[in-house]
């Protein structure tokens, strides 16, 4: 975390905004079942709250990129996104630091329900796709229970 954080959103914000937690989950939640990934976050929440200790949900944070790039990556190809680097709100609040690429395996077709729990433990607890797959680009991400402050609008 110390080369920076990165944030992609529609959004114009200026320098200072806070972007507060939590907007994913109204996003999820709203929708209901109606959500491509509505399941997938059930499944993730489930296990969040039931099998670890780690304090910040996906549906109640506020996400960062570790990586510049692949924030960049992510909103050129959603067109109409833009990058901001951010900072947390609260110095105090560590995050959690997951390998997103783990949500991605998560939805694959013909996955199984062994594999989906295999996936989500892995998540959960900050492993690596590379530590199970040569080929695997891990993805970075960081939830935190509190907002973020926009530093500079990046792209």
């Amino acid at each position: 975390m110390d080369e920076g954080l990165w944030h992609v959103r529609e959004e114009i914000l200026t320098p200072g905004a806070v972007i507060a937690p939590g907007r994913w989950g109204q996003i999820i939640m709203g929708a209901g079942a109606q959500h491509p990934h509505f399941y997938r976050e059930y499944l993730l929440e489930l296990w969040r709250r039931t099998q670890t200790a780690v304090a910040v949900s996906r549906l109640a944070c506020a996400f960062a990129y570790e990586a510049r790039e692949e924030a960049i990556g992510f909103a050129r190809g959603e067109r109409g996104l833009h990058v901001y680097e951010v900072e947390p709100t609260d110095t105090q609040d560590e995050g959690f630091r997951a390998d997103m690429l783990w949500l991605t395996w998560m939805s694959e077709p013909n996955s199984t329900f062994d594999r989906m729990v295999s996936q989500c433990r892995a998540y959960w607890s900050g492993q690596s796709t590379a530590d199970v797959s040569a080929i695997a680009h891990p993805a970075w991400e960081w939830l935190f229970c509190q907002g973020l402050r926009v530093v500079t609008l990046v792209e």
